[in-house]
């Protein structure tokens, strides 16, 4: 994750980072962000709670951005 976060890193710096706009349920988003970096906190004996609505929350983003920004703030 680091390697792409640097790779996306050097594509925003010279201009080439290319954004994918479409509705994303943020809550559903956000789920799946939390059940997959539960793995990282279970050896250290730290859990993510999440309280999200169940009814969908509409956003315009780009997913594989929004994914890979709570994905960094959870990790």
């Amino acid at each position: 994750m680091l390697i792409d976060d640097l790779l996306d890193f050097q594509k925003l710096r010279s201009g080439n980072l290319s954004y994918r706009f479409a509705p994303v349920d943020l809550g559903q988003l956000t789920r799946e962000v939390a059940a997959a970096n539960q793995a990282l906190g279970d050896p250290r004996n730290v859990s993510v709670k999440l309280s999200a609505p169940r009814q969908p929350v509409l956003v315009r983003g780009d997913a594989d951005r929004l994914i890979q920004v709570l994905g960094n703030v959870l990790s």
